[in-house]
């Protein structure tokens, strides 16, 4: 007799990723994806709470590592520019899993919005240029780099237009100079 297959819980972040790959995150249900990977819907219920508590995770799988990964890239030394840039070629590649992090309503969106700020604090920090730059600045900058960089990808993938790393370097260029300029502050409702 077959030793049965044990389902681990990262096994299940991959099926609910590859998932919403294929499907989108508005179609994941726990016998949709038990069905699609040919498994009973138990492990998931073993493993999470409940389905918001999978979508959850998922959503951090993503963040941690496929987007991750395309911050990890290098277009430009600045690294306001260089998060931006990968920020944009990230919902270009991956549709779905972009819609799935940043658009669909999960409650985790916020939490993703928060880490990527305070890598912002971080990253920022590190850089010579931006050393002494005030919490404030930062968040500011994020703020306005996270509304440009979401149209950018909202533009590119509904076929308005795509955007070579050269121009979205000067705009980002252009971002920062009048953030420098006019240090306004967005603020974020905490």
């Amino acid at each position: 007799m077959a030793r049965p297959q044990v389902i681990t819980k990262e096994m299940l972040l991959k099926y609910g990723v590859n998932f919403v790959q294929k499907y989108g995150f508005k179609n994941i249900s726990s016998r949709k994806v038990a069905n699609e990977f040919g498994i009973s819907t138990q492990p998931i219920y073993n493993c999470f709470k409940n389905m918001a508590d999978y979508k959850e995770e998922i959503v951090d799988f993503i963040y941690n590592n496929i987007f991750d990964k395309e911050l990890k890239k290098k277009y430009n030394e600045n690294p306001i520019i260089n998060d931006s840039i990968a920020f944009v070629r990230f919902g270009e590649k991956n549709p779905k899993l972009y819609l799935a992090m940043f658009i669909e309503g999960t409650s985790n969106n916020r939490k993703v919005f928060l880490d990527d700020l305070e890598n912002y604090y971080e990253m920022i920090k590190k850089y010579p240029e931006y050393s002494d730059v005030s919490n404030d600045f930062i968040e500011n900058i994020h703020m306005k780099s996270w509304i440009i960089t979401n149209g950018l990808v909202a533009s590119s993938l509904s076929g308005l237009r795509k955007y070579s790393t050269e121009e979205l370097t000067i705009m980002f260029e252009e971002m920062i100079r009048i953030t420098f300029e006019n240090p306004n502050h967005i603020k974020l409702d905490k």
